[in-house]
């Protein structure tokens, strides 16, 4: 269970991979990094396994693609910045509260 969340730097978007507690808040940070578009063209973010959380901030703006794998489980979705996403996961229990981005969801 990791909960990943995208919040806006200067440029780009810095990417925090949490884990995700049994009561849905934010547990031990397991990773931490900005990205921006003169050095990375696509991220992938695999949670595969477990209830995952993926949140994209309203202030992030960013021309660097974003591939979110779901996988098992009940996956929450809260997309709400400007950045071309989109989401691979199985078909069935999960949570879209927000997908202010446009995202393209496809089903596996």
């Amino acid at each position: 269970k990791e909960w990943f969340a995208l919040t806006p730097p200067e440029k780009g978007f810095r990417l925090q991979i949490y884990q995700l507690q049994s009561n849905g808040e934010r547990g031990a940070k397991l990773y931490d990094r900005t990205f921006v578009r003169s050095e990375t063209y696509k991220v992938t973010l695999n949670g595969l396994g477990g209830n995952d959380r993926f949140t994209i901030d309203e202030a992030v703006r960013t021309a660097i693609r974003l591939y979110l794998n779901g996988g098992e489980g009940n996956d929450r979705y809260e997309l709400n910045g400007d950045v071309r996403t989109e989401v691979f996961d199985k078909e069935g229990v999960n949570d879209f509260p927000s997908n202010k981005s446009g995202t393209k969801v496809s089903f596996r």
